[in-house]
């Protein structure tokens, strides 16, 4: 009870902690994107990430005020970054269907987006591969309205290759984003990372190029990890080896 208590008190007073992860471009030299990353610092259950307090928000009745917080935060963000610099790297967001289906959830964005002085090409929608799968009508509608706006979308942790055509057809992505560990299962048994990584993504890569999509993985943490993935043909990149979370300030400071 104390810790909806507490949990409720910290949305309500605006106490959720940012950090932002970033993504190198390898064309870029630089990186181009932050991953939006929303953290509480609870007395009694130390820092906890996202994914450990959007469960209890969802059984409290407050997703929707944890995720409109979490949409304010990032257009906030983003316009404290245009007073300090000009070229301003894209934030990714992630936002769970069920907030998708929420109904004017592209008003409300748009009004986010109009408040802070935001350009909505700034910001990308990403959803888990699984997600995109079981997408209903509705949640399907908030994302076409979102795209109309110009907000880009990203698919994330694709777990196998045939959900593909799937993905391509429902989301028609900006950015396609695998997981290292999950790139490497779907090799042949037998075929070694340097080549057959390439092989892999040849035929993925010609849809990619074609609808203007970014080939992007995550779970990079060592420099053969950044090394294979090269040779694969992935463009950007993220994960420890790339940089850890880092706060507003560094990435005013550093990288715009």
């Amino acid at each position: 009870m104390a810790f909806n208590d507490d949990l409720c008190g910290a949305l309500d007073n605006g106490d959720l902690r940012i950090a932002f992860m970033p993504t190198f471009s390898l064309h870029a030299r630089r990186p181009v994107r932050f991953h939006f990353m929303a953290r509480w610092s609870s007395r009694r259950s130390g820092i906890l990430e996202y994914e450990e307090i959007k469960g209890p928000c969802e059984r409290l009745g407050l997703r929707e005020s944890f995720w409109d917080h979490y949409v304010e935060r990032a257009c906030s963000a983003l316009a404290l970054w245009r007073l300090h610099g000009k070229s301003l790297p894209v934030l990714s967001l992630n936002l769970p269907p069920r907030y998708l289906a929420r109904r004017q959830l592209a008003r409300f964005i748009d009004r986010m987006l109009s408040w802070y002085a935001v350009d909505p090409a700034l910001l990308e929608v990403r959803l888990p591969s699984a997600d995109v799968m079981a997408l209903n009508p509705l949640e399907s509608v908030s994302l076409s309205a979102l795209r109309s706006m110009g907000i880009a979308l990203g698919v994330a942790g694709i777990e196998r290759l045939d959900q593909l055509p799937r993905v391509f057809a429902t989301v028609r992505p900006d950015t396609l984003l695998f997981d290292t560990q999950n790139i490497r299962r779907m090799l042949p048994y037998g075929d070694y990372p340097g080549n057959g990584l390439a092989r892999l993504l040849a035929p993925i890569k010609l849809v990619t190029r074609r609808i203007g999509c970014t080939l992007a993985v995550d779970g990079i943490s060592s420099l053969t990890d950044c090394s294979e993935m090269i040779n694969a043909g992935f463009e950007e990149f993220q994960g420890p080896f790339i940089g850890d979370p880092i706060s507003s300030l560094t990435v005013e400071r550093y990288y715009i």
